[in-house]
């Protein structure tokens, strides 16, 4: 039987050796420790959620705000919590905590992969209800599964942070380089490079080879597919579910039509399945934080069309995998890699098409109106009028707002029919400097 009490103070001496850059959501996370609505943290799996929670609760004791032996640590992963993965195992802990293990003051409770427990929100709710010293914080690589149950249990009683894996800046800061440093230019030139081919989940940058990496991104495909959707929502057709994955990763930033997609997974398969069952399978990439969905914005109706949309990878790591070509990998991966940046800065991201196919790649919602973002590789005489006239379309309708065209050239500001377009290198992009 496992000596509960043994496994709790283990998980608290782990956490004062832990040792890692501070994301860049870190002090927003920190500077609620002693609120009291829950912290729920949520994320792709592998991003960093968990390091995350460590680091908070280290700083909290290295600071003498918190107590070590008031420190909670749990993940639901680790097998030896096997035999604890229900209600009832969850009291025991708790109670062990209490009597055995904490002392007065304050406490941090971290629940690590909590969904895996079935009704975990009621338990949670009721210390919660119960006790006035502690500070909760979750987290969860489901995002349909957190946010169903805690708007009903728990409705009123959370924050919600979201995280994404290392942006490029914070890359930069895992390698010892400073991204403001210009000494530093040839050096981060080779390390977007790595990280345009490979992504930010943290585990990547310790692995070497381009097999084991590939290796790595593979596995994680699997993970996600097997663990987070077929055990969790009892999926039986495990095959379509890599196939259509495997289509939307490979097309990643086209148009998708719900309809049009599920007639051509019937004729090529000899199949008949539903629309709503395509749906389905989709919203639960989406539940995973495996890809992400950007809705239609009509500028000339401002409304948001939600029936007509793109989707987008989490990590650039896993798009190669399911492409056919070079050309439309590096494309695929640029436009993903400027999502990624705009997510990561929270904005409220749009694309945007008229009648005739003219499209903007994304905009955003600002103060001051909306910013339009064009992204291709390089600017050449055959695009450059498209590029341009795209943004001159639709600034008729959305006249206020910056016009960005963000590529591997230059930076620089271009005149045309009266519209100012800021041309920024990929990598100012990425480091704000612009």
């Amino acid at each position: 039987m496992i000596d509960i009490e043994k496994l709790i103070i283990s998980w608290q001496n782990e956490i004062l050796k832990i040792k890692g850059i501070k994301r860049s959501i870190f002090e927003e996370i920190y500077q609620e420790i002693k609120a009291k609505p829950i912290k729920i943290i949520t994320g792709f799996r592998r991003s960093g959620k968990s390091f995350l929670c460590k680091q908070i609760a280290q700083k909290a004791v290295l600071k003498s705000k918190i107590k070590l032996n008031n420190i909670l640590y749990l993940n639901f992963e680790d097998i030896q919590t096997l035999s604890l993965q229900n209600l009832e195992g969850l009291q025991k802990i708790w109670d062990t905590f209490k009597q055995k293990v904490s002392s007065k003051g304050q406490k941090i409770i971290i629940f690590d992969e909590i969904q895996v427990i079935s009704n975990w929100d009621k338990f949670i709710r009721s210390i919660y209800e119960k006790e006035s010293n502690i500070s909760l914080f979750l987290t969860g690589s489901n995002s349909k599964l957190l946010s169903s149950e805690l708007g009903s249990n728990l409705a009123g009683r959370f924050i919600n942070f979201s995280i994404l894996p290392f942006s490029f800046k914070e890359f930069l800061i895992f390698k010892n380089i400073n991204p403001q440093n210009k000494r530093e230019f040839e050096k981060i030139n080779l390390l977007y490079s790595e990280y345009f081919s490979y992504g930010g989940l943290p585990e990547i940058f310790s692995i070497f080879s381009d097999s084991a990496k590939k290796s790595y991104h593979e596995g994680i495909i699997k993970k996600v597919i097997l663990d987070d959707i077929v055990k969790r929502f009892n999926i039986r057709n495990i095959s379509l579910l890599e196939e259509l994955l495997s289509y939307l990763l490979a097309n990643i930033g086209n148009l998708t039509f719900i309809s049009k997609l599920t007639q051509k997974i019937n004729f090529i398969k000899k199949t008949n399945y539903l629309q709503s069952t395509i749906l389905d399978y989709i919203q639960y990439f989406l539940n995973t934080f495996a890809l992400f969905s950007v809705n239609k914005f009509n500028w000339k109706q401002n409304r948001v069309f939600e029936t007509t949309k793109k989707y987008y990878s989490i990590d650039l790591g896993l798009i190669d995998s399911f492409s056919e070509s070079l050309v439309n990998i590096k494309n695929q991966k640029l436009e993903n890699l400027v999502f990624l940046h705009l997510k990561n800065k929270r904005k409220k991201i749009y694309f945007a098409q008229d009648d005739l196919n003219k499209e903007i790649n994304f905009i955003t919602k600002e103060k001051f109106g909306f910013n339009k973002y064009q992204v291709c590789l390089q600017l050449t005489p055959e695009n450059q009028i498209r590029e341009f006239q795209n943004l001159v379309l639709i600034n008729k309708y959305l006249k206020k707002g910056k016009n960005y065209l963000i590529t591997e050239d230059k930076n620089e500001i271009i005149k045309y029919k009266n519209l100012e377009i800021n041309v920024i290198n990929i990598i100012d992009f990425l480091l704000d400097n612009y």
